[in-house]
């Protein structure tokens, strides 16, 4: 039985314009990837098959339980309290061991605990395990987004689903969680897709479905067979397109010549009138059945043009053009290479114990590397002076911009237009569209509240934001790279290899921290 089928979908966005039109999809396959560019339409998908949204027309059945693992982690926020053991349902047991071990004989206790005697050690042993802290009671949003990320990853693999979607889990994992999810994915026994732009999670697929703006590709293959696929299919397809419009510039040719030759007869006809060489009768017929030629070579001509026009449109609507993503950075130099952050012996109240020593001059790009939990989005916290180090100096010689793993500078509940007015005020109302759809928000898309649009879009909007600021800033970029599609990803780091200013990057993909040319390391271990 199919994981879930979908019948004929359509869905409406907001604004009007049609996102999905007579959508089917029946999803049999034991291991899956869902993949396509940023804005596609892929965690609106996977939100109507959870039922967080409903299709304009058409319906979509479930045949399993299925466990969802959501790219926002929306339940814990920055000033949440919630604690580990909150977070994975187990404060009730752990609450009633611990009042049993200081003497309780509530039967209550009793019943929560169950069998579950050791439930306390086998929990801080799995946590360590997960390079998670072990003290349980520690509230969850002191985690790093790739610890968070592993702790919701192991509550799903180990709960009692049969099967799994998982949306871009690998975001914010460092390069061992990665090895760990792998193997994870590897163990589960039931069915499992995978919505992702990461190559090296893809490989481990092998079967690929692609959302495009036509509709739902499929191909059984992992990730590296689907691109080579797909690059002799594009190959094939403008082969194709520049064949039919040779034959249309070769009949428009034959079409010239031929009238060319209808008009050098014609002349000729009336030239052999004028001398009167000829009986009247026989020009007479001879004009005629020129005449009924040329109409019908004519009406050939015009069917001959429609068929090969229909070809065209048809080759032309199966091409997907790329989307050219434009981020638009400051590319002027500074002469002034003076030091414009000095930390020294910082201690961090999160990740590592060593103490930091960073200095950074205008114009550096530094790549603040590490594992999850060593400390790096706290850096940025103290950085930003929204949290203090536990010891060291910190001075700062200009304006900070972040933009963090959740892109939280974002008002969810303002259009995409509003927020760039909002924090650029040096753009027009002009200048900000136009910006806008440089990064693929045209005409009303502009009017879409940021809440509605995918990751990589909100990313996209964020680092627009970030590079338009009055004040040449340091920024601060954390995994900016995640929910990128590749072409995207790739325009973003040619952007930041060519922006003069100083920049502070967490990243955990070696090759998005070469592109971006960085000048310097920080490895917090």
């Amino acid at each position: 039985m199919p994981i879930f089928q979908i019948h004929t979908i359509s869905f409406n966005l907001a604004h009007g314009e049609q996102l999905f039109n007579n959508l089917s999809w029946s999803l049999n396959a034991h291991r899956s990837a869902l993949i396509g560019r940023n804005g596609v339409g892929k965690s609106v998908l996977i939100n109507l098959i959870r039922g967080k949204l409903s299709p304009t027309q058409g319906s979509i059945t479930c045949h399993k339980n299925i466990g969802y693992f959501d790219q926002q982690h929306e339940e814990v926020s920055p000033n949440s309290t919630l604690s580990i053991a909150a977070y994975l349902g187990l404060s009730t047991p752990l609450l009633a061991l611990e009042a049993i071990a200081n003497g309780s004989c509530d039967p209550d206790d009793f019943a929560a605990v169950g069998d579950n005697w050791l439930l306390a050690q086998h929990l801080s042993a799995q946590l360590s395990a997960l390079n998670i802290p072990s003290d349980y009671w520690q509230h969850c949003n002191t985690l790093s987004g790739g610890q968070l990320a592993r702790l919701k990853l192991w509550q799903l693999f180990n709960a009692n689903y049969s099967a799994l979607i998982l949306d871009e889990p690998s975001n914010h994992l460092d390069l061992h969680a990665k090895q760990w999810l792998n193997e994870q994915i590897d163990a589960f026994n039931g069915p499992l897709l995978i919505v992702s732009h990461d190559p090296q999670l893809l490989k481990h697929i092998p079967y690929i479905y692609e959302l495009t703006p036509h509709g739902l590709n499929t191909f059984s293959g992992n990730y590296d067979d689907f691109i080579a696929a797909k690059k002799r299919a594009s190959q094939a397809l403008a082969q194709q397109i520049s064949h039919v419009k040779k034959q249309q510039r070769k009949l428009q040719l034959e079409t010239q010549k031929n009238q060319e030759k209808a008009q050098q007869r014609a002349a000729k006809g009336k030239a052999l009138r004028k001398r009167g060489s000829q009986a009247k009768v026989l020009l007479d017929a001879k004009k005629d059945q020129a005449t009924a030629n040329s109409k019908r070579q004519k009406t050939s001509v015009q069917q001959q043009q429609i068929k090969l026009s229909g070809t065209t449109n048809t080759l032309l609507a199966k091409q997907i053009q790329p989307e050219h993503t434009h981020f638009s950075l400051q590319t002027q130099a500074s002469h002034n290479k003076k030091a414009i952050v000095r930390a020294l012996q910082l201690t961090l109240p999160y990740g590592t114990n060593t103490a930091i020593d960073l200095v950074v001059c205008e114009g550096e790009k530094w790549h603040i590397s590490g594992g999850n939990g060593t400390g790096k989005t706290t850096l940025f916290t103290i950085l930003q002076r929204k949290a203090e180090a536990i010891s060291g100096t910190l001075q700062l010689n200009s304006a900070v911009f972040c933009l963090d793993q959740h892109y939280q500078l974002l008002a969810l509940n303002r259009s995409v237009l509003d927020n760039v007015n909002d924090f650029c005020p040096t753009l027009s109302t002009c200048e900000a569209r136009t910006q806008l759809a440089g990064i693929g928000f045209k005409a009303e898309q502009v009017y879409i509240t940021a809440d509605k649009i995918s990751g990589g879009q909100k990313m996209k909007l964020a680092m627009l934001i970030v590079s338009h600021q009055p004040k040449r800033p340091i920024l601060l970029l954390d995994e900016p790279d995640n929910h990128l599609d590749a072409a995207s990803k790739q325009h973003l780091a040619d952007a930041l290899s060519r922006y003069n200013g100083a920049l502070l990057l967490i990243s955990h993909d070696p090759t998005f921290i070469a592109q971006v040319g960085v000048d310097r390391t920080l490895n917090l271990s």
